[in-house]
């Protein structure tokens, strides 16, 4: 697949340049077999690098974001949440 807009080719944190996915939304209303395309001819795009970071392209913004529920396994911050998560386990 060769998704359009998203130009992305590395996790923005760590430089991960192994994607493991990419994916369009599908109209779920009118076509189920068309991919949903907004207004300005924009698609919903979206690529996940094998740390964990998804990242997407949502057309009424005109620019990538990453997934709020998404995290990049090698980001300190994330690293750091998990150790001390651990820490108040034991």
């Amino acid at each position: 697949m060769k998704l359009k807009s998203l130009k992305e080719e590395k996790c923005p944190i760590c430089g991960c340049n192994t994607i493991v996915q990419e994916s369009v939304d599908m109209d779920t209303i009118f076509d189920r077999n068309k991919i949903r395309t907004h207004a300005n001819g924009g698609r919903w795009e979206h690529r996940k690098f094998a740390c964990g970071l998804r990242l997407s392209y949502i057309p009424n913004f005109g620019k990538s974001e990453i997934d709020s529920y998404s995290v990049c396994r090698n980001d300190k911050k994330h690293i750091e949440k998990e150790k001390n998560e651990l820490m108040l386990k034991n």
